[in-house]
């Protein structure tokens, strides 16, 4: 009995975290998405030109049927977030959290006629046993009642001050002409500053910030045990008393062109000292940034004796941007290209090759009527044209509701009582509304599919029915 009430507890906590993101919602926003499995390109992955048993087939003929029935749908606000799962018009599975002053209240399709009550008291004897770690419902609301403009600032003061301490640092600029990341630069200065010092310049500054009044309620809200200062300065007192020759190398250079554009690059090469089983291991790192031509640009390269990888993004002040990431490694390649436009929508592809499996996602959302985007996933298995799996849904503002937490026919149970081993009535109660609901679920379903999915569900379900 007191599993289970942890379990509901866990659950609660958890959506109600969930839907203290929606708090600051003015209308609803919902989401509606249907999956479907394409079979035949499954039979050609799962067995190639074999033939497959008659049973396989059934069952993933069944499998395909139950999908298709089914559409997942959500809708939050600044109260409540509702989760459900429909065949067609008619409820199979629904969930929904609703807050208030006086605690949270949670209804399903599962416990119909009936609704959980968490008592404010009981959240905070729950929240009160893990005061290590992070509040997460101060957090969210420490993050939606961020001062953004105020921070903005905050990070363009700690910003200068950085700036002025490289300034300090910098060479002798050497004219010529510089290719770096397949542009030309006319203009190349050293940044004369050690790994050391660059991390106590990065430490300082990041605790200055830390310590603006903007950023107070989100750290409060990160745990009182935690002192992220004296985590920081550990970190930089490791790095102080660190061997020189295992620290990174590191060289900073800043590149400039005709019309004073700056480019920055930070090359850190660093070795892993050989061992028994190990040879030494050469990691390299580079990083490029800066405001090129219109563009913010900036790319990463990660290397060592087992995977290179490299990130390009490309940015515009209207929010458009494109990326490509590209993860090689001796057994596999990974690449991914995505792009937005200033409207927000937004296409992906990324593509997997290894010597065994080939695989495709291609995602893409894009403007619906009203306030709201359509989005699709497609999931290509080998060198198949048609998409093994798909998702395609719409999203944004707006969508009814379709949970019911109170009045008549509601019965509510305050969630303390479940676990009350001289009166198991309430718990009673709750079980035979589970039962009720699952075996109510699966009717539902099994009504919506075709007949032999239907009869095929059943067998697995009641084995003795075949």
């Amino acid at each position: 009995m007191k599993k289970m009430l942890s379990l509901i507890l866990i659950v609660v906590m958890t959506l109600s975290c969930i839907g203290g993101m929606a708090e600051s919602l003015e209308e609803p926003v919902s989401f509606e998405a249907k999956i479907s499995l394409n079979t035949d390109v499954l039979k050609k992955a799962v067995a190639g030109d074999s033939e497959i048993p008659a049973d396989t087939v059934k069952a993933l003929t069944a499998i395909r049927d139950i999908l298709d029935v089914l559409t997942l749908k959500g809708v939050a606000d600044k109260d409540s977030l509702e989760l459900g799962l429909f065949a067609g018009e008619d409820e199979v599975i629904t969930l929904g959290v609703k807050g208030a002053e006086e605690g949270i209240t949670v209804v399903s399709s599962f416990i119909k006629g009936l609704a959980l009550n968490i008592s404010k008291e009981q959240i905070t004897a729950v929240t009160a046993q893990n005061t290590s770690g992070p509040d997460i419902q101060a957090l969210i609301a420490a993050v939606q009642n961020l001062d953004e403009e105020q921070l903005r600032k905050d990070v363009e003061e700690i910003n200068e001050k950085l700036g002025k301490a490289f300034e300090e640092k910098k060479g002798e600029t050497e004219a010529g002409e510089f290719t770096v990341d397949e542009m030309t630069f006319t203009g190349k200065t050293p940044v004369n500053v050690t790994y050391t010092e660059m991390m106590e310049l990065v430490v300082v500054n990041v605790k200055d910030l830390l310590a603006k009044e903007s950023l107070q309620p989100i750290i409060k809200a990160l745990g009182q045990n935690v002192d992220i200062n004296a985590e920081l300065d550990k970190a930089l007192e490791k790095i102080k008393t660190q061997a020189e020759e295992e620290k990174p190398e590191m060289q900073i250079t800043l590149y400039t062109d005709a019309d004073q554009c700056e480019y920055a690059t930070i090359d850190l090469v660093s070795t892993t000292p050989a061992t028994d089983v190990k040879p030494a291991q050469e990691q390299k790192v580079y990083v490029g940034f800066g405001k090129v031509d219109g563009l913010n640009r900036s790319r990463i390269t990660m290397t060592d004796n087992r995977m290179n990888m490299e990130i390009f993004v490309t940015g515009k002040d209207d929010g458009s941007i494109d990326e490509k990431i590209t993860v090689n490694s001796d057994d596999a390649t990974a690449v991914a290209i995505a792009s937005r436009d200033a409207a927000g929508n937004f296409t992906m592809e990324e593509t997997v090759t290894s010597k065994d499996v080939k695989a495709k996602i291609v995602a893409k959302g894009e403007a619906a009527e009203g306030d709201r985007k359509n989005f699709a996933l497609d999931v290509f298995f080998g060198d198949e044209a048609e998409a093994l799996l798909s998702i395609n849904g719409t999203a944004g503002k707006g969508g009814e509701k379709f949970c019911t937490f109170e009045g008549d026919g509601i019965t509510v149970i305050p969630v303390e009582k479940l676990g009350d081993s001289s009166d198991t009535s309430a718990y009673t109660q709750l079980m035979t509304g589970v039962q009720t609901g699952i075996m109510g679920a699966l009717g539902t379903l099994m009504k919506n599919l075709p007949s032999e999915s239907s009869t095929w569900l059943m067998q697995q379900l009641m084995p003795t029915s075949r």
